[in-house]
């Protein structure tokens, strides 16, 4: 039989469109808690994700709060009710979690250990080709990265050339929710970040090295850019 003379399924029509107007009505109410997070500067990545996925949550009204208080909330505890206990988690996924925070946990130790900035660039320019695949692959921490930036202030021209930065703050621009972790430096602590760019682009003085500082200055979310020679 042709597929044009099939009978409409209008129940199953009727169940899509309801489907689809429900994750339309979801993504535009957890698209607006990102936009409020941003506006709040959240501290962490936790909270960002917290207001998103709770977003479409309603609180309850008075009445239901009466109701709700005379239902026993703790069931198992009842007298020859069966308890139930969670399985342990899978080896596979204890290892995987274990690895990668411990592994991000010692650079991040190390990094605290150093007192001076030169020490601390010569860290991540040691670590630098490993930022992302091996320690940052989920997440950057913010303040990690406004650390970072302000070394990367420091030592600019004091020690470390320009490709030795722009090498650093690339291997950054590639970790994971990097535009999220620049996002969260607090406002306060933004012209920092300018400054820093001010400097490679008065220090720049060949063509590649300054076309590589002047796409870091979009990533990071900076107007100023320097004329190609």
């Amino acid at each position: 039989m042709s597929i044009l003379k099939k009978p409409v399924d209008f129940e199953s029509l009727e169940s899509e469109l309801e489907d689809a107007l429900k994750t339309d009505e979801l993504y535009k109410v957890q698209n607006d808690a990102k936009l409020r997070a941003m506006e709040q500067r959240v501290p962490t990545y936790d909270h960002f994700r917290g207001m998103v996925l709770t977003a479409h949550l309603k609180p309850l009204d008075r009445s239901e709060l009466q109701r709700k208080a005379q239902v026993s909330w703790n069931r198992a505890c009842n007298d020859g009710a069966p308890k139930f206990e969670a399985p342990p988690p899978s080896r596979e996924v204890a290892s995987k979690g274990d690895s990668s925070g411990g592994i991000s946990s010692e650079l991040l130790a190390a990094w605290k250990s150093l007192a001076d900035s030169p020490a601390k660039f010569e860290l991540l320019v040691r670590h630098k080709d490993s930022l992302r695949d091996k320690y940052f692959k989920v997440e950057v921490p913010s303040d990690f990265l406004r650390d970072a930036l302000k070394v990367c202030f420091d030592v600019c021209g004091k020690g470390a050339t320009v490709p030795e930065v722009v090498g650093v703050l690339e291997a950054f621009a590639e970790c994971g929710r990097f535009s999220l972790s620049l996002a969260m430096i607090p406002a306060s602590e933004r012209p920092c970040v300018k400054h820093l760019f001010e400097k490679l682009l008065d220090a720049v003085d060949n063509r590649p090295d300054m076309s590589r500082v002047n796409r870091l200055v979009v990533l990071y979310c900076i107007t100023q850019k320097k004329d190609q020679f």
